[in-house]
């Protein structure tokens, strides 16, 4: 190295990287307490539906069917019926996603005043309305007003499901969330083949009359939101 330095003060300024420092390691280390887990680990149980999923389910079916078949169908049913121009059908999406978006800025304070089931029932009432406007409307712009009750109405919808199933999941709250959307997913695939028959044999008034039994199968399950 050119000066007569004992090689331990050489391995401790690093000067000679090629020995192997090992009297450092003779320094007893001070090692800090274990960190505390952040919870216990859970058995996890899988995405199973149980009693809870069918309950929520059946409250949230309502707008599942609504806005997944309204986003597919509505432009079709304002041009077909109505003979609207593609331009004028094509403001049916945004119409009632623009009523969704509404009342999810406003659903806290609404449920924070009146509580969820008064909300939610007001909602499904809007809904309702919604499809019987949308149905006998003899002008676009009466069945765009019954857009905008649907919008409404199923605005809450998928907040409110599926806080409360995360809310009755406990420990299990990601299970109880998967199976709830895996669910939806099922519904998502058996409604619009089974609407599109209908709507074949019959006609988009009929099929869109058809959709109100949901909302009201929702009026038996929502009184258990605030479990």
């Amino acid at each position: 190295m050119g000066c007569n330095f004992h090689p331990k003060i050489y391995d401790f300024f690093g000067v000679c990287p090629a020995r192997e420092p090992s009297w450092i390691a003779d320094f007893p280390i001070a090692r800090g307490a274990a960190r505390p887990r952040a919870g216990i680990a859970k058995k996890q149980t899988g995405a199973i539906p149980d009693k809870s999923t069918f309950i929520l389910l059946g409250y949230l079916s309502y707008a599942v069917v609504l806005e997944w078949l309204i986003r597919g169908w509505a432009i079709i049913y304002l041009r077909d019926t109505f003979a609207a121009t593609d331009t004028y059908a094509s403001l049916a999406l945004p119409v009632m996603i623009s009523a969704i978006a509404f009342a999810r800025l406003r659903a806290d304070t609404w449920i924070s005043h009146w509580g969820v089931i008064k909300v939610t029932t007001a909602l499904l009432l809007s809904s309702c309305m919604g499809i019987v406007l949308l149905v006998v409307a003899p002008s676009p712009e009466l069945a765009f007003a019954g857009l905008i009750f649907i919008g409404l109405g199923i605005s809450v919808s998928y907040p409110v499901a599926f806080s409360t199933t995360a809310r009755w999941g406990g420990a299990n709250a990601a299970d109880r969330v998967a199976a709830l959307s895996l669910m939806q997913q099922f519904l998502l695939i058996a409604i619009p083949p089974i609407f599109g028959i209908l709507a074949q044999v019959s006609n988009l008034r009929i099929g869109f009359a058809v959709l109100i039994l949901f909302p009201i199968m929702g009026f038996f399950f929502n009184r258990k939101l605030a479990d």
